[in-house]
């Protein structure tokens, strides 16, 4: 018998004349929380159980030991899980003769009965609640009578008391113009085509003017001819549904619109179903017409570059796996095979249930980010690389300027057939070299002294066409084409010629040496085209260019000097270099690498910048841009080869002996009376020791204890008149105070010849004497 009470759903508790419990059934301990080893064997008075419990249990007991019948009764008991009501039955259990043995307690949990039945009554009070807030009010309609009934809310839905007697009558009375004849042809059809139902949402002007929009369902009953006999609907006012709707629509929209903005496309892949929806970005970012092709998980890992299919699997799988957001960078394949690069995220979906049911993610298109930090890169690169290059500049000139003074001074003292003439000769031609590329380190770290001219960059190609040819080979030819129409800059005329003689020795370089024997191959044409251009978007040029730091707006007219060759070109991975210093294609003794760096650091120097365009095979054009001035080109006029001289007493200021020697004996040698300091603490004594005698200074810009622009300052403030001549062998002056002494004084870059250290001097005395100074 236990056996089958342990089966039962119903409580049983079996009680002996003691009222000691005898057993319990499973479902004790299910309902009560108790197990059985806490209640068996107890006295029913021992049970920790509430006082009231124990009174009705002990009277129902009690009736039944004494009359033998059974007796119902019910309590309430607190759970773990919350209150229960149970249902109680007390049962005599009889012997074999008929006496008392046992009393057994039976009780039947209705918690979930009276929770059903509070839930219907609740749900009933709720149908009529969401009648009233769902805006729905219903009719019924008898077309052999004519009689029509409607509910209370379908008065307030249309707003006006007519509803309630003349549903439809009123409904379709309240139309908006624009839907009379649409209703129309909707009751044609319903007709027509005996149609059992039917559905729609409609617009309409209650009495007092405000617009509505009403979702309008019936249906119809038919008689034997085939007429309609009964109707009954709805009519719901979905006036917030609709404007809810247009908003969602508007915020789809607009949401499309902020990812194509953002280059950020959305994707949603279903791993029940393997279904995977893409945002129309995300087709536009790999290339695809959004919506013509539809997308499948395989066709979108086609999509990934090979290289990076590895990674995205991974990621995906770790998001199915941890449940945590991921995040990598990936590379899409285009369908014409160029490369995308994306910020990929992804994470899980959870069903109702906790299971995952899909992954969700975005691809966010970063190329032009990549690109542009990579210029960043390069750009602090070539910055450290100018910083270095500069400071080496810097001593190098000193050592070149005392090479090629001393050179120059020993050359006036031996006779032109001599030995030591072609000597000298060699280190002066020597030195010049190395001077040039000094210049070109300078312009690599864009600080070379500039002094700017407004010039015609024609002249500019004329003025250098014979020294040109000289340089090519007989078999290249060097062809000239410069148009009618000025092409004015503003630029340092000694730059922009450093600027084209890179540009041709390259050009020369490509055409020779590139037969498939190894031998010279000396045939080709190089041309200078000087040209005013207007460039077009840089979006729209084709993949065999290349651009370095082309103006901040790439499109308007500017000047080219383009030099075109009908060499070997390059392919893309040599384009993409060319501009790094020291890179070179070059054999070993035949290139420095920094040419073309140079050529980039003037460029920006003076605003441009540089195209390039070129292919294997198909030679190299290069492009040398510059800003167009609306001004009239300065006329230059070239002086004598005779060294000027004079008698005028100099200070020369000097913190390199070697430097400050060699300058004064040239300066000697040529007439003039030469003081000399160490630096600018040195030059004022001097300046004290030598009262109203110096007519000039010539100092250099940075030296120790006190430098160029100090020094400058403090004569000038006891001689405001002192002529000044400034030399440097480091730069353009790095601060704004040196930058602007640069602007107005006369400058003698370093390593200076003996002419130009002669001429600069000359033309600074000779100003002083056309403008008198004021003691």
């Amino acid at each position: 018998m236990e056996t089958v009470f342990d089966h039962l759903p119903d409580l049983v508790i079996r009680y002996d004349r003691e009222d000691r419990v005898l057993y319990v059934n499973r479902a004790f301990t299910e309902i009560t929380g108790v197990s059985r080893d806490a209640v068996v064997g107890k006295r029913a008075q021992d049970l920790d159980v509430a006082i009231e419990t124990i009174q009705l249990f002990d009277a129902a007991r009690r009736q039944t030991w004494s009359t033998g019948t059974v007796v119902t009764f019910d309590i309430r008991r607190a759970t773990p899980s919350g209150e229960r009501r149970v249902e109680y039955r007390m049962i005599p259990e009889r012997g074999a003769t008929g006496e008392i043995v046992s009393v057994v307690a039976v009780g039947r949990d209705v918690t979930e009965r009276e929770i059903s039945r509070a839930a219907v009554e609740a749900e009933r009070a709720r149908l009529v609640e969401a009648q009233r807030v769902a805006r729905l009010g219903s009719w019924s309609w008898d077309l052999t009578t004519g009689e029509s009934h409607a509910s209370d809310e379908l008065e307030r839905v249309l707003g006006t008391p007519d509803a309630r007697h003349r549903p439809i009558e009123t409904f379709i009375s309240l139309l908006a113009p624009e839907e009379q004849e649409r209703m129309a042809e909707r009751l044609r059809l319903v007709d027509e085509l005996r149609l059992p139902s039917s559905e729609k949402t409609w617009r309409i002007v209650r009495p007092d003017g405000e617009s509505r929009h009403v979702h309008a369902r019936s249906v119809w009953s038919y008689g034997a001819d085939g007429t309609r006999v009964a109707g009954a609907g709805t009519f719901q006012d979905v006036t917030d549904q609709v404007e809810a709707a247009a908003i969602v629509t508007r915020q789809h929209a607009l949401l499309e619109e902020s990812q194509r903005l953002a280059r950020v496309g959305s994707w949603e892949l279903d791993l029940e179903t393997g279904d995977v929806t893409w945002s129309d970005e995300m087709y536009r970012i790999v290339g695809l017409e959004p919506g013509v092709e539809p997308m499948s998980r395989e066709r979108a890992e086609q999509l990934i570059h090979p290289d990076d299919a590895a990674v995205a699997a991974e990621q995906l799988q770790t998001a199915i796996e941890t449940l945590q957001s991921t995040v990598s960078e990936l590379r899409m394949l285009r369908p014409d095979g160029t490369v995308r690069v994306v910020a990929a995220r992804m994470r899980t979906i959870l069903g109702p249930n906790g299971v995952i049911r899909g992954v969700v993610g975005t691809c966010q298109d970063i190329t032009e980010r990549r690109l542009l930090e990579d210029q960043v890169r390069q750009a602090q690169k070539m910055e450290a690389l100018g910083l270095l290059a500069g400071s080496i500049a810097h001593d190098f000139n000193n050592l070149l300027s005392a090479i090629l003074g001393g050179a120059e001074l020993a050359r006036l003292d031996v006779a032109d057939d001599s030995d030591a003439a072609s000597d000298l000769d060699t280190v002066r031609q020597a030195a010049a070299r190395a001077a040039s590329i000094t210049q070109q380190l300078l312009a690599f770290s864009r600080k070379q002294a500039a002094h700017p001219r407004v010039m015609d960059l024609r002249s500019l190609v004329y003025g250098a066409e014979k020294l040109l040819r000289r340089m090519l080979p007989d078999g290249v030819a060097l062809d000239i084409e410069c148009g009618p129409e000025p092409v004015v800059v503003r630029a340092d005329p000694a730059q922009l010629e450093q600027v084209l003689f890179n540009l041709v020795v390259n050009a020369r370089d490509a055409i020779v040496g590139t037969d498939d024997e190894g031998e010279d191959s000396t045939m080709g044409v190089i041309t200078i085209e000087v040209r005013c251009v207007t460039l077009d978007s840089r979006d729209s040029r084709d993949s065999r260019k290349s651009h370095a730091l082309l103006p901040a707006s790439n499109a308007g007219r500017f000047a080219a000097l383009r030099v075109r060759d009908t060499g070997v070109g390059m392919d893309v991975a040599t384009r993409e270099r060319i501009f790094e210093p020291f890179f070179t294609t070059k054999p070993v003794g035949k290139g420095t690498g920094i040419g073309l760096a140079s050529v980039l650091g003037i460029a920006s120097q003076n605003l441009g910048g540089v195209d390039v365009e070129s292919a294997p095979g198909e030679g190299s054009t290069f492009t040398f841009l510059l800003p167009l001035v609306d001004e009239p080109a300065e006329v230059t006029v070239l002086g004598g080869t005779t060294h000027p001289s004079g008698t005028e007493t100099i200070l020369l200021v000097e913190d390199e002996a070697v430097v400050r020697q060699t300058a004064a004996r040239i300066l000697e040698r040529h007439g003039y009376n030469v003081l000399t300091a160490r630096h600018g603490a040195d030059a004022l004594l001097v300046w004290h020791a030598h009262p109203n005698e110096v007519q000039l200074l010539v100092t250099d810009l940075r030296m120790p204890e006190m430098g160029g622009q100090a020094l400058i300052s403090a004569l000038r403030a006891e001689c405001p008149g002192l002529p000044v001549v400034i030399t440097s062998g480091y730069a353009s002056g790095r601060r704004p105070g040196e930058k602007a002494l640069l602007s107005r004084e006369p400058f003698l870059a370093k390593p200076f010849t003996t002419e130009s250290l002669l001429v600069q001097v000359r033309a600074a005395l000779n100003d002083a004497l056309r403008t008198p100074r004021t003691e």
